[in-house]
Order: structure tokens, then C-alpha cells, then sequence
């Protein structure tokens, strides 16, 4: 990571790490969901938060209000940025169970709002046509629910 973050890229276009992703508009908010391979899943709610899940459709990586959080253990640990010699590394912080809820809480209202609008038209997507994207992004929806789980580790498996 760079020590001087910059905006997101534009990742409808440039996320060629997803092998199909897609685009929709919510509430004047750009959401955009991408899937790698074996159907892991990241959500980016505009530039924050950002959700990402494991092909096991467990929470393995977020970005919440500016900070970066990762999967340990199966909870969420904060990772607090500082520069070292010239080097940034990470410090590993235990999440509140406050802060924790808060997280929760709003992934899965994205989550529900995403239901809500999947089957919709106005979806843009890249890597696959449009009615194999909502049929991906249904199925996946379905089996995800609002009871989050959160990985024992941060990695894709």
C-alpha cells in the first residue's frame, strides 16, 4: 500500500482482477460488485466502506470509514498504518464490539439494498453479458445472509 492514499481507480473499467464486475447507481451512490475466481466477492459502496468475502461467502477484508480491517481468528482486527524507517508496516488493533456492530450493521444494509435492486436493468458490467452478471449476483445474494460470517483469515483460500 502506498503511504499517500489516492482515490480508487475506476474499477468498472480498470478492476481486472474481478472476472466479471458490474455497476449500479443507489441512491446517487455507485456501488460496484466484483467477482474473482470460485466467486469471491468484493463490494465497494462508493470510495467507503468496502466489503470482501471469501469464496466460503465469509467477510475477509474491509474498508470502513478510512481504516483497513482484515479477518483474524474470526473476528475483525484493525490494521493502524505507520512508517517505520521509511517503510509503512501495519499494527494489529482489537476491533469494539461498538465498532464491530457498526461494521456489520452497515454491510448488511448494503447488502439489503443490494437485494433489492439486483434483478434491475440499469446495472453496467464488464466480463460477462448482463443476465448472467444478475443471475451470479442473485445466487450469490442467496446464499450470503444477514447473519455475516468473518473469516478465520484475511486470505482468498
Amino acid at each position: 500500500m502506498a503511504i499517500h492514499e489516492t482515490p480508487r481507480e475506476d474499477l468498472l473499467r480498470d478492476g481486472k482482477g474481478f472476472l466479471s464486475r458490474g455497476e449500479i447507481i443507489l441512491s446517487k451512490e455507485k456501488i460496484v460488485i466484483g467477482f474473482r475466481r470460485r466467486d469471491q466477492v468484493a463490494i465497494y459502496c462508493g470510495e467507503d466502506p468496502v466489503f470482501q468475502f471469501n469464496a466460503d461467502l465469509a467477510l475477509r477484508r474491509v474498508y470502513f470509514a478510512g481504516v483497513v480491517y482484515r479477518a483474524e481468528g474470526g473476528s475483525l482486527i484493525r490494521l493502524v498504518r505507520t512508517s517505520r524507517g521509511g517503510r509503512v508496516v501495519f499494527d494489529s488493533v482489537p476491533v469494539s464490539e461498538v465498532k464491530l456492530r457498526e461494521i456489520l450493521d452497515s454491510l448488511v444494509d448494503c447488502l439489503r439494498r443490494l437485494r433489492l435492486v439486483a434483478g434491475q436493468a440499469e446495472w453496467k458490467v464488464v466480463g460477462e453479458d448482463l443476465e448472467s452478471f444478475r443471475k451470479r449476483l442473485d445466487e450469490w445474494l442467496g446464499h450470503v445472509n444477514d447473519r455475516v460470517v468473518i473469516a478465520k483469515e484475511a486470505g482468498v483460500q
